[in-house]
């Protein structure tokens, strides 16, 4: 490999963004499919939230330490986080809890359950895995998907903290001692959904994606020589344990114990690989950069939040009222993604716009009497 990285907007990364939100999509909405390949394939679809963790750590900890040196390093980051993941998070939020309120709603579907009021204080703070990790899901699913939202947040809160007050050295070593535990936590906890949705269960595949960023950046050598064999190894240890289980499943103690560790490594690894100018990044390169995965990459996070709130709040009604056939899950997904589109260049693109007025600035250089 030879790696040569470079700052600015990597087309690849939205690709990948594009590959999770399609497989988590499929995870979520096509579990009742009849074809078997399909339904294979669904039951892997889980991957695609950790697939997210990786980038979201690598890209976040880019940011963070491209920009440390800056002034305004810890409002703009936060500033900027908020700009993007707030205005439609809480949109939705609203729109769920005015449907709730609504009895019409709620006899038109049950998942619209008033209980969730109870919780709602979790919802607001983004602190609602913690609230599953503890009592379970919540009384109804409709609203189940945000936990990983939740874990992303509160990376958000403290990664910036920790990147500005240690060296690249020392966040290597921050982020192996979460690593060992996460590994921990799940390991104490393989047959609790706790191991799935509790934060430092699952702060170990952000890690990787901060180790990636940070590898990429200071230490090319390296992984020069390691990024090959990780993903290989990754790919035919996963391989192995899928065959020696009955299940794909997240709930699938070998992932719990091991595998949510071991996808990770390889999708950092992959990510690495967007960044090598040899035959492995020119030929992942141009598949991750094919417009349709581009596509859904730039879309992902309204339909990352729209397509559960759909298939669960109207489509799976519908089905079940009308007996559709399983392919009406296709205009199913066709309009998840018109209203995704339409929602970010008509809704969150009024809030995007001022992410540029908020663009890190230099530290102001103080100058001595005698320079005067």
């Amino acid at each position: 490999m030879d790696l040569s990285y470079k700052r600015g907007h990597v087309r690849s990364l939205d690709g990948i963004r594009g590959v999770a939100i399609l497989l988590v999509m499929g995870f979520h909405c096509l579990e009742y499919s009849k074809v078997t390949l399909v339904k294979s394939i669904s039951a892997i679809g889980w991957v695609g939230v950790d697939l997210f963790f990786v980038l979201s750590g690598f890209l976040i900890t880019g940011i963070l330490l491209d920009t440390k040196k800056r002034d305004n390093y810890f409002t703009a980051f936060m500033a900027k986080r908020a700009l993007r993941i707030f205005p439609l998070y809480y949109l939705c939020l609203l729109a769920v809890f005015l449907a709730i309120s609504i009895p019409s709603v709620v006899s038109f579907n049950p998942i619209f359950d008033k209980r969730h009021f109870e919780s709602v204080g979790y919802y607001l703070t983004f602190t609602q895995n913690l609230y599953f990790s503890y009592t379970g899901w919540g009384v109804t699913d409709i609203l189940n998907h945000f936990w990983s939202l939740a874990v992303e947040e509160q990376f958000y809160l403290f990664w910036p903290v920790v990147i500005y007050y240690f060296n690249k050295s020392q966040v290597l070593l921050i982020c192996a001692g979460l690593i060992a535990t996460s590994l921990i936590v799940r390991n104490l906890h393989v047959n609790s959904d706790f191991s799935y949705v509790f934060t430092f269960a699952r702060v170990d595949a952000l890690s990787i994606g901060a180790i990636t960023a940070i590898l990429v950046r200071a230490y090319q050598s390296v992984l020069n020589r390691i990024a090959v064999p990780i993903f290989l190894a990754s790919l035919v240890t996963l391989i192995l344990m899928s065959i020696d289980s009955d299940s794909l499943h997240f709930r699938n103690a070998y992932f719990v114990r091991a595998g949510y560790t071991i996808f990770a490594l390889m999708f950092g690894a992959i990510v690495t690989f967007v960044f090598d100018q040899g035959k492995i990044g020119s030929f992942t390169n141009r598949v991750l950069s094919l417009s349709f995965l581009t596509f859904f990459g730039k879309y992902s996070y309204g339909l990352y939040v729209y397509h559960w709130l759909l298939y669960k709040g109207i489509y799976l009604l519908l089905k079940a009222r009308y007996g559709f056939s399983e392919l009406w899950i296709i205009p199913f997904f066709m309009i998840v993604v018109l209203v995704s589109v339409i929602s970010f260049h008509t809704f969150e693109a009024f809030f995007l716009r001022f992410k540029s007025r908020l663009e890190p600035l230099p530290k102001p250089v103080l100058v001595s009497p005698t320079m005067m």
